[in-house]
């Protein structure tokens, strides 16, 4: 029995002691694609614009906290100029969409030049990524660089869906 128990015990320590490998975390990775009514206001895109951009959104450990949020964006016209926001959702809204209208800059406000390849963009927020996964309600619009900006009319938004969703 003496041999047995002691059998055992070193076998439970060998167990214990294998090496532990660090768990690879890849950080959370979102697609959009194009405006063509898929999103919860029905709403396609008309205008213009090539219907072949798409967008990656990554949300990225800040290195003193917060999150970059890192977006890259295939097939934008050379030279153009793209407005690319977060709205924040609006439960309230009293013409039926979701979102305000005003531009949450805390979160994405950048007007990247379009350019042969992809294009990425970065900006910085003071919130974490778990807030951003779980808790944060707004939408990622990208405008049509041939219209002018126009945050009421959903079919000139060339990208519109759940931010971080």
């Amino acid at each position: 029995m003496g041999r047995t128990l002691l059998l055992f015990l070193s076998f439970s320590l060998l167990a214990c002691e294998k090496d532990q490998e660090p768990e690879s975390h890849s950080p959370p990775s979102f697609s959009y694609r194009f405006n063509e009514g898929q999103n919860e206001l029905k709403t396609a895109y008309t205008g213009d614009h090539p219907r072949d951009l798409r967008a990656e959104m990554q949300l990225l450990e800040g290195d003193s906290g917060g999150t970059r949020i890192r977006i890259t964006f295939s097939n934008t016209l050379e030279g153009e100029t793209y407005a690319v926001h977060a709205h924040d959702y609006d439960a309230d809204s009293t013409i039926g969409l979701p979102y305000e209208f005003s531009v949450n800059t805390a979160v994405l406000n950048q007007n990247p030049v379009g350019r042969t390849g992809t294009l990425e963009i970065e900006q910085h927020s003071d919130s974490s990524v778990a807030y951003f996964e779980n808790r944060y309600q707004g939408y990622l619009v990208v405008h049509d660089p041939l219209q002018p900006v126009q945050t009421k009319k959903p079919s000139s938004f060339l990208i519109l869906g759940r931010f971080a969703r």
